[in-house]
């Protein structure tokens, strides 16, 4: 053990989340998860083992674990909210999520909001993103090279996942609207074939699972359709990205979440006040982003309902057992006062 995680797990004892209980109280972290790993597929994504530690930890340590309806609700309208709150999120809808995720969360009987971008389930598509991660960690050869544009890739087949993740993060930045033509080109560069619906590892939620999981507690709410960066489009097809995302969920759902969640959702890059504004315009109630950080609690608190923010599910047990505490907010309030000082 580490000293840092030795240290976090003294801070973030029973006795020290107690005598820091009221500085707790004056937030609530929502966690945001996306895929599950599924080795028998090779999908990566958070392990199992990970999460089901984080919820009994949740459960050990008397959180109080909300839905997303329980807290936008309390946000809007002031409803009661119990101590020590905490929220899940998962983005996306893949089968993953609802087959081997939603489990552990009815194991610990912890409530979560599934973010369905509705593409998928509709079977029209399945995203550019998730065809260039085919692309790069199927197909790609080694000793393969990727041009795009004036930069070109070179496939280490020790670290594949970067390469993806280089050329992604390379192709956002692009002007919106030619994503599918940048991976139609790719594919095209490794003389590969590129199957036109998601193969079995990138199989969506089908809404028949969706309305049977709703049943048990679960939470849907829309993620666009096609999972493109709003901020990049045109007004009408953001637009229509929203308000037929919201659509979908409101026809196949008995009980729809009136929240959205944005695609990548960095506000500022992916999303802005255009966004913000259509979602409200449509009826919804917020709007979540994936950019870190807590949903203040309190009479002076000031949320943006249509950018709440979220922190990404940690990998390490230690993050998690930080964030959850109040330690991770301590931190914060004193980065806002005093600068960039590290504590922990």
């Amino acid at each position: 053990m580490t000293v840092k995680s030795t240290l976090i797990q003294a801070l973030t004892s029973a006795p020290m989340n107690r005598l820091m209980g009221g500085l707790r109280n004056q937030c609530i972290p929502i966690f945001m998860l996306h895929r599950m790993r599924d080795k028998a597929l090779g999908v990566h994504g958070h392990d199992p083992d990970t999460l089901r530690a984080a919820l009994s930890y949740v459960r050990q340590q008397h959180y109080h674990p909300i839905s997303m309806r329980t807290l936008v609700d309390h946000l809007r309208e002031g409803t009661p909210l119990p101590s020590k709150a905490v929220a899940f999120t998962m983005d996306d809808g893949f089968y993953d999520q609802a087959e081997i995720a939603v489990p552990i969360f009815q194991e610990f009987q912890v409530p979560v909001t599934i973010f369905i971008a509705t593409g998928l389930p509709d079977n029209e598509w399945w995203s550019w993103d998730y065809k260039l991660e085919y692309l790069i960690m199927s197909r790609m050869k080694s000793a393969q090279k990727v041009h795009i544009g004036g930069q070109t890739w070179h496939l280490d087949s020790a670290d594949r996942r970067r390469c993806m993740r280089s050329i992604r993060n390379h192709i956002k930045a692009q002007d919106g609207t030619g994503y599918d033509d940048f991976v139609e080109d790719i594919r095209q560069q490794l003389g590969c074939d590129l199957p036109p619906l998601p193969p079995p590892a990138y199989r969506a939620i089908s809404w028949s699972q969706a309305r049977a999981l709703e049943s048990q507690g679960v939470e849907f709410g829309p993620h666009s359709h096609k999972h493109n960066i709003l901020q990049t489009q045109s007004l009408a097809d953001t637009e229509r990205e929203i308000r037929y995302s919201w659509s979908r969920i409101k026809a196949e759902i008995k009980h729809p979440l009136p929240v959205f969640c944005y695609p990548t959702g960095r506000i500022g890059v992916d999303f802005g006040p255009r966004e913000m504004a259509i979602a409200q315009h449509i009826g919804l109630q917020a709007a979540v982003s994936a950019d870190a950080g807590y949903v203040k609690l309190g009479a002076d608190a000031q949320n943006n309902l249509f950018a709440l923010k979220r922190f990404a599910f940690p990998e390490k047990l230690g993050d998690f057992r930080q964030y959850c505490s109040w330690l991770e907010f301590f931190k914060e309030k004193k980065h806002s006062e005093y600068g960039n000082g590290k504590l922990v």
